[in-house]
């Protein structure tokens, strides 16, 4: 069984702290109550989202006239090297299971607050590492034929901070399986704690935020053949990079000088093009306004149409 909290406040759950509420709040705590809570959706009519950590995620109305299924955790299962974990468990929490078992593969993204489900849906990644390279495979729930069912990696379609899930929104991620090489562990151990102290010292970290608000922009999005080679070659006299396979969205908004520019309460981090923070009290118009500057302001000075990582609820 599950109950239904209506007129439900997410304010706290979101990482933006972004004030909202939603019309109805569902932590399902068996998968098994999938087809009947489906069946309740579909009756009332209104749309849904499934909320993870909400780590990713924008509330861009204070009112959302809808359902926010949550998936309570489930835990982690481990044996013979794979380890099956469900979708509303943290990141995080594999990442820590895999090291004590001797494990690597997803360490380098530790620090990603989200949770599994959130993390497969938009293929997270860090450091050159994503989520889809450890991952067997997806169990799954069907919204429109109510049946449940398994996909095997090959069959995700995964590419950068993206998913089938991410086009396929009738397909609930509920459960996966991962597995890796072994590792050692002092050298896991030392790795982990390298990025965790790098993420540390970012003093972004210190107010509320959703991560980076655009994708990086790959080269063959930049059709302007002297303007690609003149943003790679600068790139790499600022990095020191030999290979580089795409321009992040943060060097873009650095180099018009968008560091610091603020509406309201929110403001794009001076450390940061990339990172949108909340100074405290900011609103989904402010965090909008923001983002739609640093899209126009890329688009006119380089013709480039930034792509949104984070997902807007309510518009």
């Amino acid at each position: 069984m599950f109950s239904v909290q209506e007129n439900f406040n997410v304010t706290p759950l979101s990482s933006f702290k972004i004030k909202s509420k939603v019309r109805y709040f569902v932590e399902l705590k068996d998968e098994k109550d999938l087809p009947k809570l489906f069946k309740e959706i579909k009756k009332s009519r209104l749309p849904y989202f499934i909320m993870g950590r909400a780590s990713n995620l924008l509330f861009c109305t204070e009112e959302y006239n809808g359902w926010a299924v949550k998936l309570a955790p489930m835990g982690i299962n481990y044996a013979e090297g794979i380890f099956q974990v469900g979708a509303g468990d943290l990141l995080l929490k594999l990442i820590q299971e895999m090291t004590r078992a001797g494990y690597g593969g997803l360490h380098k993204l530790v620090g990603i607050p989200g949770t599994i489900g959130g993390a497969i849906r938009g293929n997270a990644g860090s450091y050159g590492t994503e989520i889809s390279d450890a991952l067997l495979e997806v169990n799954f729930f069907d919204t429109d034929k109510m049946v449940f069912g398994v996909l095997k990696k090959s069959e995700c379609q995964f590419k950068y901070r993206r998913s089938i899930f991410v086009d396929r929104k009738n397909l609930v991620i509920i459960a996966a399986k991962f597995s890796s090489e072994p590792w050692d562990y002092q050298e896991l151990e030392k790795e982990m704690n390298r990025i965790l102290e790098k993420r540390k010292n970012k003093s972004y970290g210190q107010y509320p935020s959703a991560g980076s608000i655009f994708k990086h922009i790959g080269l063959e999005e930049i059709k302007d053949e002297k303007q690609r080679s003149g943003l790679v070659q600068n790139y790499q006299k600022k990095t020191g990079l030999k290979n580089v396979n795409f321009i992040p969205a943060g060097y873009l908004l650095e180099k018009i000088g968008l560091e610091g520019k603020q509406a309201g309460q929110a403001k794009i981090s001076p450390e940061h093009g990339n990172i949108i923070i909340n100074l405290g009290g900011a609103t989904a118009q402010d965090i909008l306004a923001l983002i739609n500057l640093a899209e126009t302001e890329v688009s006119n000075k380089w013709g480039i149409s930034l792509q949104q990582e984070i997902v807007c609820i309510g518009l």
